[in-house]
């Protein structure tokens, strides 16, 4: 089964890609500090990045975590 991050999860990646982008790395690493507070883990592919749970999710409800 295949977990998807909450949209509030993605938009805050989202934003850190785009912090990276522009090579705001104070900004950048607020952003993987509260994506990792809200229980996920992010690893960068480039300007992209992929997003897991950083804990064995014990609720799943329609593919959320």
């Amino acid at each position: 089964m295949k977990i998807v991050a909450p949209p509030e999860i993605v938009d805050l990646a989202r934003a850190r890609a785009a912090a990276r982008e522009v090579r705001d790395w104070p900004e950048a690493d607020r952003l993987r500090a509260e994506i990792e507070a809200a229980g996920w883990t992010i690893v960068d592919r480039g300007t992209n990045f992929h997003l897991t749970p950083a804990h064995a999710p014990d609720v799943v409800e329609d593919d959320r975590v």
